[in-house]
């Protein structure tokens, strides 16, 4: 199941606990900077929980002016923070 990112993923819940979800930033969050962005990337993982399942995804692309050195950055967090599933 796709989640946009303008749904609130806490109202989600029981709606995708059959299959897997897909979650993602908007991509406009990454334009703010490197902070901005990873602090986004850490609302996403927090709303989507520990649960197995979640797929973390960023929502239509990559912003042509986004600085990849941001990107890296949000990929980082999520690889190194985002553990849902796992103990």
């Amino acid at each position: 199941m796709g989640i946009d990112w303008h749904v609130d993923l806490t109202r989600v819940g029981a709606a995708s606990a059959t299959s897997p979800s897909k979650a993602t930033l908007d991509p406009a969050r990454c334009l703010g900077g490197e902070a901005l962005a990873v602090e986004a990337a850490r609302e996403v993982m927090t709303k989507a929980g520990r649960e197995a399942g979640h797929i973390f995804n960023l929502g239509h692309g990559v912003l042509p002016e986004t600085d990849p050195a941001v990107l890296e950055a949000v990929v980082r967090v999520v690889h190194e923070e985002g553990r849902a599933g796992v103990t």
